[in-house]
């Protein structure tokens, strides 16, 4: 389960605890609309 999660029209942000207790972000990009199949454009994952 995500931590912490921020959705916008556009990105998509996730923050997860992994076992070791560090946190890793997930930023996803999309591309297009809901109506033209919207698709991941990037996905970054981050170590803090």
């Amino acid at each position: 389960m995500p931590i912490d999660e921020d959705w916008t029209e556009y990105t998509l942000v996730r923050t997860f605890s992994n076992p070791q207790g560090s946190k890793v972000r997930y930023k996803a990009e999309l591309t297009g609309t809901v109506l033209t199949y919207p698709r991941i454009h990037t996905l970054v994952a981050t170590l803090r």
